[in-house]
């Protein structure tokens, strides 16, 4: 069973190639973000068990995203 606060993996790059570093940062930002909207979904849900579909959250990421 999944439990509360989700952490989605973020990629790592150490080294210093500054392109392979910018790549990374973009994925980081897009990890929190969407660890961010899956755990206020899960804070604002009333019912102990839901169900959430990827498409779901990936619809309500790009409309927030464009607002």
């Amino acid at each position: 069973m999944v439990e509360a606060p989700i952490r989605v993996r973020r990629p790592s790059y150490r080294c210093s190639n500054p392109k392979k570093q910018a790549k990374m940062l973009k994925l980081s930002m897009a990890a929190i973000l969407l660890e961010r909207h899956i755990n206020n979904l899960l804070q604002e849900q009333g019912a102990p068990i839901a169900n959430y579909m990827y498409y779901e959250i990936a619809s309500d990421r790009g409309s927030r995203k464009k607002s």
